[in-house]
Order: structure tokens, then C-alpha cells, then sequence
């Protein structure tokens, strides 16, 4: 993997915190802050993907309600055709 040096300014008792957690679990700050960002930008990715997957959903719900709904007689009064008319 490519790597790039970053710096970044911290307030003091903040970098303090970190070198005192990594060192805790006897790993360098570099790789503290690498760990970190990875776990944000997978949790970022689910959500997105979630995201997806719901709008998918919801298409999927409104092609079957209309299906049902183009099924009913003109004039019904079911759900279906009640949820097409306020969707119109």
C-alpha cells in the first residue's frame, strides 16, 4: 500500500490521550489513526450501501403497489388504488 505523510495539529491534551492509547495497545499513533479512519470509512460504505438497499426497497414496494393497484376494477376502493391516487 502507498502511504503519504499528513500533519496534524491536535490540542495538546488530545495527542497526549492518543499516544497514551496507543501505547496502552503497543501500537504507534500512525497506525491508531490508520485503524480509525478504516473503521469510518467501512462504517461509511454500510451506510451507503444500506442507503441503497432501502431506495431499492421502497422501488420494489411501489412497483408491486402499482401492479396491484393496474389488477383493481375502475372506481375501486382498495389501499392500493387509494395509495396511487395520493402518489398521482
Amino acid at each position: 500500500m502507498e502511504t503519504a505523510k499528513l500533519t496534524v495539529r491536535l490540542p495538546k491534551q488530545d495527542l497526549e490521550f492518543a499516544e497514551r492509547y496507543a501505547r496502552a495497545r503497543r501500537i504507534t499513533v500512525n497506525k491508531l489513526v490508520d485503524q480509525l479512519l478504516r473503521r469510518l470509512r467501512n462504517s461509511e460504505e454500510v451506510r451507503s450501501a444500506s442507503a441503497r438497499s432501502e431506495v431499492d426497497a421502497w422501488q420494489e414496494l411501489f412497483r408491486v403497489g402499482d401492479a396491484l393497484a393496474a389488477e383493481d376494477p375502475p372506481g375501486s376502493q382498495t389501499l392500493t388504488a387509494a395509495v396511487l391516487a395520493m402518489r398521482r
